[in-house]
């Protein structure tokens, strides 16, 4: 019966060999392969401006003073210590934080994982209460004032909120906070991209007044657009 009913190509064809046909990334074909090569390079970019940055602040904590900025130099100069502090501890979060957004490192090395993830946190308190403590007596007045100190409490504040929702083993929200956490420190990169441009367009003064807003405030607008891009109703 089975032979006569090929014969007459009757026979239905079984249905994983028909998922297959209409499913190619089933047999290991990427669907989404090009989409993965911009990602790839944009997560370089990304990796070398974090290095950079990082490796310019960890200037400060080698070289001291010899390192600092004429513009802020006398700034610095009345509170060394801060200044070491804020550039060690964002220096480590840039870093820590780009390992802690690699799927990779989640999937096969979870412990590794919570230990980067520790010093994170760690690296965020030290480099963010530093930050405060250094809004308070940033070159521009209360709009600096307010600017880098909303950076530095956002800063804190989201790095806390990531820990404690991993321990309490709220996995998703966990991870939109780490994703607004890093937002906010990726800011140290968006300080640097921003500060000669607006300088040229608007003068020293005016130009560090707009980046103490302007290098935090667009990268958490795009953080809170990819969270809620992620979550689509059905």
């Amino acid at each position: 019966m089975t032979r006569e009913r090929w014969r007459r190509g009757e026979a239905s064809v079984p249905r994983a060999f028909t998922a297959t046909l209409s499913h190619p990334s089933a047999v290991g074909v990427p669907k989404r392969r090009a989409r993965g090569v911009p990602g790839a390079m944009a997560n370089t970019v990304l990796l070398l401006l974090v290095l950079y940055v990082a490796i310019y602040g960890l200037r400060y904590v080698v070289l001291g003073q010899w390192a600092w900025i004429p513009m802020l130099a006398a700034s610095f100069e009345m509170r060394p210590r801060a200044i070491s502090l804020h550039a060690l501890g964002g220096s480590v979060a840039l870093i820590s934080g780009w390992l802690q957004l690699r799927p990779l490192l989640r999937r096969r090395w979870p412990r590794v994982h919570r230990g980067v993830g520790w010093l994170y946190v760690a690296a965020s308190l030290i480099g963010g209460g530093a930050g405060i403590w250094l809004a308070a007596h940033s070159l521009g007045g209360w709009v600096t004032h307010v600017g880098f100190g909303l950076l530095g409490v956002g800063a804190v504040g989201a790095s806390l909120t990531t820990a404690v929702l991993a321990v309490r083993g709220d996995q998703a929200g966990h991870r939109r906070w780490a994703i607004r956490s890093y937002a906010l420190w990726l800011s140290a990169v968006t300080l640097r991209l921003e500060l000669p441009l607006l300088f040229a367009a608007f003068g020293r003064e005016m130009g560090y007044a707009l980046v103490s807003w302007m290098c935090w405030a667009p990268n958490v607008a795009v953080a809170e657009w990819l969270l809620r891009r992620r979550v689509r109703p059905g």
